[in-house]
C-alpha cells in the first residue's frame, strides 16, 4: 500500500510520533523507578522545594545520558531512531543539539515543574497542537522544528 510508505523529508506522522513518545516515555520511567523506590511514593505526593530540584536535575542528566549522542548526532531521541524520524529545522536541515534540548525539550520540562497551569500545558496543550495542520506541537512552534521521516 502506497499509503504506508514513508517519504524521507516528509512530516511524520501523528502515530509514529506518538509511538516515539510512548517508547522515549517507558524508557524515562524505568530510568526513574529506581529514584522512586529510593525516595518513596508518600515523598513524591508532597514534595518539598529541595525534592524538585532533585528530580528536575535528576531529569535533565537522565534525558541526556538517554538521548543526548542521537540528538546531537542524528537529531533524534531513542523512540525517533526506533521510528526513523527525526527532528528538523523547518528548512529541512537537521536540528543542533542547542535548538532540540534548550529551545524545544527545556522549556517544556521546567514549563511542567509549574503546578497546575504548567503541568497542563506542558501535558495538554503541548501535544494538542500535533492536532493542526502543519503536525506541530507547542514546543516544535518555540523551536521553530518540525519532525520528519528519514
Amino acid at each position: 500500500h502506497n499509503a504506508d510508505l514513508k517519504i524521507a523529508g516528509e512530516k511524520a506522522s501523528r502515530g509514529d510520533r506518538l509511538v516515539a513518545a510512548i517508547i522515549d516515555g517507558l524508557i524515562g520511567i524505568a530510568f526513574f523507578i529506581p529514584v522512586i523506590m529510593y525516595i518513596g511514593f508518600d515523598n513524591l505526593s508532597q514534595p518539598n522545594l529541595g525534592l524538585s530540584a532533585f528530580l528536575f536535575v535528576y531529569g535533565v542528566f537522565s534525558t541526556l545520558v538517554l538521548h543526548a549522542y542521537l540528538m546531537y548526532h542524528y537529531g533524534q531521541t531513542i523512540g525517533k531512531y526506533c521510528m526513523s524520524i527525526r527532528i528538523e529545522n523547518l528548512d529541512g536541515t537537521k536540528a543542533s543539539f542547542i535548538t532540540i534540548y534548550f529551545k524545544r525539550m527545556l522549556p517544556m520540562q521546567l514549563l511542567s515543574l509549574v503546578p497546575s497551569v504548567g503541568q497542563f500545558i506542558a501535558g495538554f496543550v503541548n501535544p494538542s497542537f500535533i492536532f493542526g495542520k502543519d503536525k506541530r506541537c507547542l514546543h516544535d512552534h518555540l523551536a521553530g522544528t518540525k519532525v520528519s521521516n528519514i
